[in-house]
């Protein structure tokens, strides 16, 4: 098998799989930002889950109301 293939054939993501997508970066953000941050080790996976929930609750809102004003608009 061509290890470029892998890169030159697209994967079609398409559904729910999109915001599957987004919880994986969004944890793996949060769990880098939290470890540069927190003072205390014991400190960073519950901060980072708190941050990922977020920041997941901040881009589906985002998403609820782009998708409304292209509802209005449209």
């Amino acid at each position: 098998m061509n290890l470029l293939a892998l890169f030159e054939n697209d994967i079609p993501i398409r559904g729910f799989m999109r915001l599957g997508l987004l919880a994986p970066l969004a944890l793996s953000i949060a769990i880098t930002y939290k470890t540069i941050h927190c003072q205390r080790l014991r400190d960073i996976p519950v901060a980072s889950l708190t941050l990922c929930a977020s920041i997941l609750a901040g881009m589906m809102s985002i998403g609820v109301g782009l998708l409304l004003v292209f509802r209005l608009l449209a």
